[in-house]
């Protein structure tokens, strides 16, 4: 793949880039449902594969995890895509062993970009293994404070993980 920014650069990244990249965002997923006993392994990797699938193609923006206890937020981590950029230094995933809580549930949002069109949407539908639905629901984190984060990248895609508490 390749694109052009809007000062002209050229970039170019693979499926194998993105794969990676998403791999890291997955691994991250498990330690975080395994830790707070909010999902099965094989949801988070159900999470993971249409991520993937998304990223591979474009249409993804970033995705939002958060965690709930009886519906108050406790932690989130947002993973914001990054095409194109060189200033992102690749971590290895970690850094998200979240507690076990009362009624806990993981919500996932996921943004996407314009080229995620209503056609596009529909065209996707059968090769996603989560039936995702819109919401409403904010992913501002007003009730928690950034606190960190890391870069997962390789060649010209990556993402940002911010993480609150």
């Amino acid at each position: 793949m390749s694109g052009t920014s809007s000062s002209t650069k050229t970039f170019t990244f693979t499926h194998e880039d993105v794969a990676k990249v998403v791999r890291r965002f997955t691994s991250d997923l498990r330690m975080i449902a395994e830790s707070s006993k909010s999902m099965t392994e094989a949801e988070a990797a159900k999470y993971g594969h249409d991520v993937e699938y998304l990223a591979q193609r474009g249409y993804l923006k970033m995705v939002d995890v958060t965690l709930l206890s009886a519906g108050a937020e406790v932690k989130a981590v947002q993973y914001v895509v990054q095409v194109g950029s060189n200033d992102l230094t690749p971590s290895k995933p970690g850094g998200v062993l979240w507690p076990e809580v009362s009624r806990p549930f993981l919500r996932i949002i996921l943004s996407y970009t314009n080229d995620y069109t209503a056609a596009v949407k529909e065209k996707t539908l059968p090769n996603l293994k989560i039936g995702w639905v819109p919401t409403d629901a904010s992913t501002a984190h007003a009730s928690l404070k950034e606190s960190g984060g890391r870069d997962y990248s390789s060649n010209a895609f990556g993402v940002t993980r911010k993480d609150f508490t």
